[in-house]
């Protein structure tokens, strides 16, 4: 296929959700970059130009500019950190230094960048709504009973290890990282579990929830991220008899652009079906005004868990015009 595109010889070329050309080792990205670095005017569009780390923003940069952007070695040098791997024997580009500098780069001579605020001031704003639903207090208990084993101090300063980005520059991150699996294998099983009882304990309070919802005549996303809650969410809307979609990591990517193409145009398919994970990014889903968050991602296990001790009900987020 990319052998018949080249003889079309394009002169200006336009790449749509770019940042899935971040991996150099993806089919993907190696069909496309000889063709798009052989056309004299790429034009790149993502709303997600890079996930956490500056290797991911190479290729794009090499599109649009490669006299500048030349190879991979000289830019991990100055921007990726390259770091000895003990395994592979090679270095490791996944650092970041020089941040400053390429940020002043990127907005001064290869990216014009627009804000929501900027090119779509005719949306109303955002409404955030916190919706309590009602828990299954069988799962409440068990959460409880789990996370009782150790002072609720303890528990914080846990998670709060778990989710904090700051680590000792001194020492490599994995064995950083092996150290502190190591040493908290037993208390990570037991917040991870509880992270999963969370979404079990209000299965039927967001069936509730949602049963009161898509009685009003609109488009919805829904949110989750354990399997269960998707499978009791589906379970609920197959009930009220509505056409939906469904996107989680079991789907494949070819299905996944399907089944937006039929949320986005169908007008009768009124429910999407996503797990945080899988439909997080890269997808556009702008047909529906209002969003639900069933449970929330596991970097807000803090407040799930900890307040677990102190409440029986749970909370389920609701965006409008998101």
């Amino acid at each position: 296929m990319s052998e018949e595109i080249e003889k079309f010889n394009f002169k200006i070329i336009i790449l749509d959700e770019a940042h899935y050309l971040k991996n150099s080792d993806a089919k993907r990205t190696a069909n496309l970059l000889p063709i798009v670095t052989r056309c004299k005017r790429p034009i790149i569009l993502t709303g997600t130009p890079a996930f956490a780390k500056p290797k991911e923003l190479f290729n794009l940069l090499h599109i649009i500019r490669p006299d500048v952007f030349s190879t991979f070695r000289e830019f991990g040098n100055r921007y990726c950190d390259p770091r000895p791997n003990r395994w592979s024997g090679g270095l490791d580009y996944d650092g970041a230094t020089n941040i400053k500098e390429l940020h002043y780069i990127l907005n001064n001579s290869v990216m014009i960048r627009r804000l929501k605020s900027e090119v779509l001031n005719e949306l109303p704003s955002k409404r955030r709504q916190k919706i309590e639903v009602n828990t299954d207090s069988a799962y409440v208990k068990k959460i409880q009973d789990a996370l009782s084993k150790k002072p609720k101090g303890d528990l914080a300063m846990l998670i709060d290890n778990l989710m904090s980005s700051v680590w000792d520059p001194n020492e490599d991150t994995e064995e950083q990282t092996n150290k502190f699996e190591k040493n908290n294998q037993e208390r990570l099983s037991d917040i991870f579990q509880c992270y999963r009882l969370t979404g079990l304990a209000k299965i039927h309070g967001i069936q509730e929830y949602l049963n009161d919802l898509l009685q009003n005549d609109i488009k919805v996303l829904v949110f989750a991220h354990h399997t269960e809650v998707l499978d009791g969410i589906e379970a609920e809307v197959r009930k009220l008899k509505l056409k939906y979609v469904r996107i989680d990591g079991a789907v494949p990517i070819k299905k996944r652009y399907d089944n937006v193409k039929i949320f986005q145009e169908d007008e009768d398919t009124k429910v999407a079906i996503l797990s945080i994970t899988a439909a997080g990014t890269g997808l556009n889903l702008t047909a529906a005004s209002t969003v639900v968050f069933a449970e929330v991602n596991s970097v807000f296990l803090q407040t799930n868990l900890v307040d677990a001790l102190d409440s029986s009900r749970y909370s389920s987020g609701r965006g409008q015009n998101s």
